[in-house]
């Protein structure tokens, strides 16, 4: 058993099992995995050398993504059946986990093997386009979006959820501070440096107010206090070849910096939420994470 998963695994308390059954029998969110006398779950393989999202855990934990844990006298098993917004959400990191898909057919959790895998590739039968869902058109269009890549073969990357109902981005704000329990104690903080100021060039359209500029006594003044600014730092090699790169979402960024730049993945994850964190528009995210990320190369913090 992965020692990192099983460590995960031990800080989730153990499920009640009558309650929880009757939930997942009448949940809403969950009727995609639902039919008359069952319900389909994903056991999370154990075994495998894989880790859960600080973001998953905490949805685990707060009941927002609903599992089973098994009791403590019990073999462990997890199961998940994640909401479909949060299936296709990539902060949760759930399309990539190896899983076994089962039947449930009463608060036991015994559960019928049907097949195991990739849990992206056992999705297929269950989500749009193949199996018509009741949602919202705009969430429908969206699921149907990211089965498409993965049937051509693609690998399924998080794209800014602007189509997807308000609810995930609201979900997004009970995980502003993730635990990745799979992370080492990081070096050194990274926190510093991190000013408001790092945002500038990505403020939505609007003006300046000039009641600042009321105060204006001659160019006299200003060019006195004029002061030699201090020359950039020389841009760092990784930074030139990150710029290089083109990317449709932050988790893109985060996989090439921690995949081929030396970044730790934990860093890495924690600089994207920085920018996903920010108040600037959801299509500049994108440019603020890379900025940050070169910021951190060039003056020689990571």
């Amino acid at each position: 058993m992965y020692d990192v998963l099983l460590e995960q695994f031990q800080e989730l308390p153990p499920s009640a099992k009558e309650p929880l059954f009757r939930r997942l029998m009448v949940e809403e969110s969950l009727s995609y995995l639902r039919e008359k006398n069952y319900i389909i779950g994903f056991e999370v393989d154990l075994n495998a050398e894989q880790t859960l999202s600080g973001f998953t855990l905490i949805a685990i934990q707060k009941h927002t993504i609903y599992a089973y844990r098994s009791d403590l006298g019990e073999q462990p098993k997890l199961v998940l059946f994640p909401p479909l917004e949060k299936l296709f959400d990539p902060s949760f990191e759930l399309l990539d986990l190896q899983v076994i898909k089962k039947k449930f057919t009463d608060s036991k959790f015994v559960g019928i093997k049907i097949v195991s895998g990739v849990l992206q590739d056992l999705v297929k039968d269950l989500t749009p386009p193949q199996k018509q869902v009741d949602l919202p058109e705009t969430t429908v269009l969206a699921m149907t979006e990211h089965m498409k890549h993965i049937q051509n073969g693609e690998r399924v990357v998080g794209q800014e959820p602007e189509t997807v109902p308000v609810k995930v981005t609201k979900e997004q704000e009970v995980t502003e501070e993730p635990s990745f329990a799979e992370a080492p104690p990081e070096p050194e903080p990274f926190d510093q440096g991190f000013e408001e100021d790092e945002y500038a060039g990505f403020e939505e359209g609007g003006y300046d107010s000039y009641d600042s500029y009321d105060s204006y006594d001659g160019y006299d003044s200003y060019e006195e206090s004029y002061e030699e600014p201090e020359p950039e730092p020389e841009a760092d090699e990784r930074s030139k070849i990150l710029r290089s790169q083109e990317f449709s979402s932050l988790s893109e960024v985060s996989d090439f910096c921690a995949g081929k730049l030396g970044v730790s993945r934990p860093l890495a994850v924690n600089v994207v939420n920085k920018a996903l964190q920010s108040e600037v528009a959801p299509e500049y995210r994108i440019e603020l994470a890379i900025r940050l990320f070169c910021k951190l190369f060039d003056e020689k913090r990571i």
